[in-house]
């Protein structure tokens, strides 16, 4: 019998970004932070150095 797992680190296989963008919604909720939806997502995959005020 073979066990085989297939990893989507990216997002090639299944677009993840919204339930990424959820998932960084609640952590700042928890912390006081309430941000728009749109101005997280927009910024999931961007390395820092794309995000505002990256160098």
């Amino acid at each position: 019998m073979s066990t085989n797992a297939i990893v989507d680190i990216d997002g090639t296989l299944v677009d993840t970004n919204y339930h990424h963008t959820l998932a960084w919604f609640h952590a700042f909720k928890t912390h006081g932070q309430v941000l728009p939806l749109w101005r997280i997502h927009r910024d999931i995959g961007m390395g820092g150095h794309n995000q505002r005020g990256g160098r």
